[in-house]
């Protein structure tokens, strides 16, 4: 039986940061756009009910 192959550590974290940078990319984009985010379906409104509120933008004095 031939031996597994095993992912080198470094594959393994640069995949989970790029996993991490889409996620955050789709939510933000789901944030922005409630209507897309009611079209992905269920499991997406799931997802972002349970992700606290975004902070609110920053004032810029006049």
């Amino acid at each position: 039986m031939p031996e597994p192959k095993t992912i080198p550590e470094e594959v393994l974290l640069a995949r989970i940061e790029q996993s991490e940078q889409m996620r955050a990319f789709c939510i933000q984009v789901w944030r922005e756009n409630p209507q897309l985010a009611r079209q992905a379906g269920e499991r997406v409104r799931q997802l972002m009910q349970a992700l606290p509120e975004p902070p609110a933008p920053a004032s810029t004095p006049k």
